[in-house]
C-alpha cells in the first residue's frame, strides 16, 4: 500500500482527515464536500494503480508460523482486531483459529488454557480434514511402532550370576 498510496498511508494524512472528521461531526464543515475533496485524487489513485501494479497471489505474503496442526498443515500467523493469531492455511475453508502461543513470562493459567484451546482446536481441525488428520495419526502409530521394536531389540546389558 506504501507504494502505491503513500499520502494516504502517511500520518500527516491520517491526522489531518480526523480533523476534517471533526470539523463535520461540529456542524462546521459540510460531509459532501469534504468527502468529494477526498474521493476524486483517492479514485484517480486505485484506477492507476489497478493499471500498473503488479499482481501478487496473497498466499505468498502469508506469515507461517512454527505450529502445525493436527492435519499436518503449518498454520498461519494472522493479524486480528485482538492482535495476532494462528489460523488454518486453508482458510477460508476451515476456519480454525486460535491465538498465538504464550510466551516465556506467561503464568502457568494462561499457558494451561491455552493449552485447553489448543487441544479444542485441533479436535476441529481433525473433524474438518480427517484425511489429513488420519494421516497424522498413522505416522504417530509408526512412530511408536518403531520405538516398541527398538526397545525390544535392545540386548540385556545385566550380567548373571551363578551361585
Amino acid at each position: 500500500l506504501s507504494n502505491y498510496f503513500a499520502n494516504i498511508m502517511d500520518t500527516g494524512f491520517t491526522s489531518d482527515m480526523e480533523a476534517k472528521l471533526d470539523s463535520v461531526a461540529e456542524g462546521e464543515q459540510d460531509w459532501v464536500e469534504m468527502l468529494k475533496e477526498f474521493f476524486a485524487p483517492f479514485d484517480q489513485a486505485v484506477t492507476e494503480t489497478a493499471n500498473k501494479a503488479e499482481r501478487v497471489d496473497r498466499r505468498s505474503l502469508l506469515q507461517m508460523s512454527e505450529e502445525k496442526c493436527d492435519g499436518g498443515d503449518l498454520l498461519v500467523i494472522r493479524n486480528g482486531r485482538y492482535g495476532k493469531f494462528l489460523s488454518c492455511g486453508r482458510f477460508p475453508e476451515c476456519r480454525v483459529a486460535i491465538s498465538e502461543r504464550p510466551g516465556e513470562r506467561a503464568t502457568g493459567e494462561v499457558k494451561e488454557n491455552w493449552e485447553i484451546a489448543w487441544k479444542a482446536a485441533m479436535e476441529k481441525c481433525a473433524i474438518l480434514h480427517p484425511e489429513a488428520a488420519a494421516k497424522v495419526a498413522q505416522e504417530a502409530e509408526a512412530k511408536q511402532s518403531a520405538s516398541r521394536k527398538r526397545r525390544k531389540k535392545k540386548p540385556s546389558t545385566g550380567a548373571t550370576v551363578n551361585n
